[in-house]
C-alpha cells in the first residue's frame, strides 16, 4: 500500500454524522436540511435518547461518527457530560451542541465542543458549522493513516504513534495507552512514514518525537519502555537521532 493509495483511500471514505435530540421535530429539521445540502456525500444517523447513542458507541466503533449534533438538556442525562463520553471513546469526534437554553452556553466549554448553535437552528449557521466541521476533519485527514485492522478500518494519527513492532507479518501500531494490529510489511508500513520515524530495527519503527534517550541498551522512550536497536543500524540509527536534535558528535 502506498502513501498516494492511502490518501486516496481515506478521500472516499464517507463522513458519518449523527444528530441526537429528544424533540422529534428538531431531528426531522436538522436531517432535512442536511440532506438538502449535503446530499449523498453524508451518512446520517438519528438518536432520540443519549443514553442509547453512548451504549452504541462503547458497543462497537462501527457506531461512532465523525460529527454529532447533540442536545445540551435531556430528560434523564446531561448532554455536555455525554459529550466527554463520546470524545473519551473518538478523540477526533467534532461535538456541535444545540440548544434553545442559552444560559448552558457557558457550560458547554467543559466538553471542548467544536460549535454551538442556538435554537430554533437556521440553515445558514447549520452548513457554517459543518462546513467547519469537515474542513477540520480533512485538515486531520492529511496527517493520519488509515488502516484495516481486525476487519475495520481504523484511523490513525500519525503523530500518536508511539512505535510499531513487526512479528512476521503482522504489524502492531502502539499509542498512548492503546495498540492496533495490522496484516502488513513494515517496510511498506516506513514508506507512509515521515522521516522522524526510525527504522532502528529489522522489526521496529520508533517516532524520533518520543524518544526520551539513546543508550547503547537500546532506545528509551519517555514513558520507559525500551525498544532495541540492531547492531547493523547502530550507528545510522544514533546519526539520525542526533541530527533530528540538531546536535553532532565530537
Amino acid at each position: 500500500m502506498s502513501c498516494e493509495q492511502t490518501n486516496k483511500h481515506m478521500e472516499i471514505l464517507m463522513i458519518k454524522i449523527t444528530v441526537c435530540d429528544d424533540d422529534p421535530d428538531v431531528l426531522e429539521t436538522i436531517v432535512g436540511l442536511i440532506k438538502k445540502n449535503y446530499g449523498n456525500s453524508v451518512s446520517i444517523s438519528v438518536c432520540s435518547q443519549v443514553q442509547r447513542l453512548l451504549e452504541e458507541w462503547q458497543a462497537s466503533g462501527d457506531n461512532r461518527a465523525d460529527i454529532v449534533i447533540m442536545d445540551i438538556v435531556f430528560e434523564q442525562n446531561n448532554g455536555i457530560t455525554a459529550a466527554k463520553t463520546l470524545q473519551q471513546l473518538t478523540r477526533n469526534v467534532k461535538i456541535i451542541f444545540i440548544s434553545g437554553y442559552l444560559e448552558y452556553a457557558a457550560d458547554i466549554f467543559e466538553a471542548d465542543p467544536f460549535y454551538f448553535l442556538a435554537k430554533p437552528i437556521k440553515e445558514k449557521k447549520l452548513t457554517d458549522a459543518i462546513d467547519k466541521a469537515l474542513e477540520k476533519i480533512k485538515e486531520e485527514d492529511r496527517s493520519c493513516l488509515l488502516l484495516q485492522s481486525r476487519g475495520e478500518i481504523v484511523k490513525i494519527k500519525i503523530d500518536d504513534i508511539w512505535y510499531v513492532e513487526s512479528s512476521r507479518r503482522n504489524l502492531t501500531i502502539y499509542e498512548a495507552g492503546e495498540s492496533s494490529r495490522v496484516l502488513m510489511k513494515l517496510s511498506d508500513m516506513e514508506k507512509l512514514l515521515p522521516e522522524y520515524f526510525l527504522r532502528c530495527h529489522q522489526s521496529y519503527l520508533v517516532n524520533m518525537d518520543r524518544i526520551r534517550k539513546f543508550t547503547l541498551d537500546g532506545i528509551v522512550l519517555i514513558d520507559g519502555r525500551v525498544i532495541p536497536v540492531s547492531r547493523a543500524r547502530y550507528t545510522e540509527t544514533k546519526d539520525k537521532f542526533l541530527k533530528n536534535l540538531g546536535e553532532r558528535l565530537i
